[in-house]
């Protein structure tokens, strides 16, 4: 699948991934040639797993936008 994604996006498994079930929410935090590193943490903020992920099994959360471009606006 082609790269749709950028860092910081709030993504959303789309497959069970590690120990986290479909549908869990986590932020970008590297994007290599076939998959993204996705940060998931809990209400605290504090990282619960950092996991590898193919690109096609991510969705962006439709309301999310990259912290970079809220930034910049």
């Amino acid at each position: 699948m082609k790269r749709n994604l950028d860092l910081f996006d709030v993504v959303e498994l789309l497959k069970a991934r590690g120990g986290q079930p479909a549908g869990t929410v986590g932020a970008v935090v590297e994007l290599f040639a076939t998959e993204a590193l996705v940060e998931v943490a809990d209400g605290n903020g504090a990282t619960v797993e950092v996991l590898t992920v193919p690109y096609d099994e991510l969705r962006v959360r439709p309301s999310a936008e990259p912290a970079r471009r809220r930034a910049a606006g």
